[in-house]
């Protein structure tokens, strides 16, 4: 009777998620000795990292390198100009106990920006009623404020409103460690309509900034904008370590009319572009895509000490992870006919940016707890599966033989010195998490019966 249950529960659920082992790897500085199932055929080259002579190198190298171009609708306003940014005014401002939470945090002394902070004594909270229709151009309906908000539970009140620029996305928050600073960051999106016949169509966004907003909140009810910090590019991550705010973006690099748009820094009405000769890239293979990647560093509590950055040419940026020493990025790349996980190290020391190191590693890393920084050198846990093909007349893929999870350790300069690779073959990565000495991956399968 039993046997029969077990058969007919089995046959109406059909297809079972199995969580394979959690895959213990002890002592992560064991040099791998089995053999590779799937062998990246050549080592990712760590040579020179190189920058740009003039703005004639920068152009010719996307235009060689690059093996699609930006279409020509891209730019639709006016006489097909590229568009200035101008500055934004600042924003207008009007005016516990002793245990409580904060942000959830992968590396301790490393605060990840986040949309509420509180400090034990009130709570600094980020809010949007941005909806999709802003987004079809409709701006109006959209508000964003900060709430300062007393957390005595006997006299919960809002103390004070910060509001924002309607028309930006907010990405988050920094409280700094004294309570007297609030940073608050966006993105802001330019639109410019597509005309045919006369007759504008739904606009098509192009260009976007980042903002970088330092509040001081001293006095809780009357917050003050004290410092505007505006860039080109999307906001992608950001960190902040003591008093100082680490924050990285994303800008399209491509060539328009014959001319390159480089990152800029908008202040006082003002555009200083950055100089070809201060960006980096290493010299790979072709790409389909590139992008400037700026770090920059602000230290929130001088009003006086301006923001340090600097720029890579990439093929992207997907995963962030910050130790107390680096900022490590990583993108999915396709180099020597494999999947590749780029990675670039960027050395932190206060408000200086070094570029120091760039390397990869075979398969794809599914999100920032996949690294860990220890001892100094890099661990980075990647799923890497053969060649997906086209099922006929479904467009959907398929992945055409196995896949196997591998855990690399790489030095400060990206080289790899240890590796575990083959483990569970066949089965995705699911969640990896690093203690100490020691990693935790977890693989996924799913079955049909």
């Amino acid at each position: 009777m039993v046997q029969k249950e077990i058969k007919k529960k089995t046959s109406i659920y059909g297809t079972v998620a199995v969580l394979s082992a959690m895959v213990l790897i002890s002592m992560i500085y064991v040099f791998g000795t089995s053999p590779t199932i799937l062998p990246f055929n050549q080592p990712l080259s760590v040579s020179g990292l190189k920058t740009f002579s003039s703005m004639d190198e920068l152009e010719n190298y996307l235009k060689v390198t690059s093996i699609s171009s930006l279409p020509e609708r891209y730019w639709s306003n006016q006489n097909g100009a590229l568009p200035n940014l101008a500055a934004p005014a600042a924003s207008d401002t009007s005016g516990g106990t002793s245990d409580y939470s904060t942000t959830n945090i992968q590396v301790a002394g490393v605060d990840e920006a986040d949309t509420v902070k509180t400090d034990g004594q009130y709570i600094y909270s980020l809010s949007s009623t941005q909806n999709d229709i802003y987004y079809y151009g409709y701006g109006s309906q959209a508000s964003n404020s900060v709430y300062i908000i007393s957390a005595d539970p006997q006299n919960v009140k809002i103390i004070s409103r910060i509001v924002l620029d309607n028309d930006s996305s907010p990405s988050g928050l920094f409280l700094s460690q004294d309570s007297s600073k609030l940073v608050v960051m966006s993105s802001k999106y330019l639109s410019y309509s597509i005309s045919s016949s006369g007759i504008s169509i739904m606009p098509y966004y192009s260009d976007v900034s980042t903002s970088i907003n330092i509040f001081d909140i001293s006095n809780k009810a009357n917050p003050v904008l004290t410092r505007n910090f505006t860039v080109s590019g999307s906001y992608f991550n950001s960190r902040m370590i003591g008093n100082y705010v680490y924050a990285v973006t994303s800008q399209n690099a491509y060539v328009y009319n014959n001319a390159v748009t480089v990152p800029a820094v908008y202040s006082n009405g003002k555009t200083y572009a950055a100089s070809p000769t201060s960006i980096y890239y290493a010299d790979m293979n072709q790409s389909s895509y590139y992008s400037f990647t700026s770090f920059y560093g602000i230290d929130v509590s001088n009003n006086q000490q301006q923001p340090t950055n600097m720029t890579v040419l990439m093929s992207g940026a997907s995963t962030m992870y910050v130790s107390s020493d680096n900022i490590y990025v990583a993108y999915p790349n396709w180099i020597n006919g494999s999947d590749v996980t780029s990675i670039y190290r960027v050395k932190i020391d206060g408000l200086k940016l070094t570029l120091e190191a760039q390397g990869g590693v075979p398969g794809y890393t599914i999100n920032q707890y996949a690294l860990d920084e220890y001892n100094g050198n890099l661990r980075i846990a990647t799923n890497l599966q053969s060649a997906l093909v086209i099922i006929p007349f479904t467009g959907q893929s398929a992945s055409q033989g196995s896949q196997v999870n591998n855990v690399y350790v790489l030095n400060q300069n990206l080289s790899v010195v240890g590796k575990l690779e083959g483990l569970a073959q066949g089965e995705n990565l699911h969640s990896a998490r690093f203690m100490g000495d020691r990693g935790y991956i977890v693989t996924f399968i799913k079955t049909e019966t």
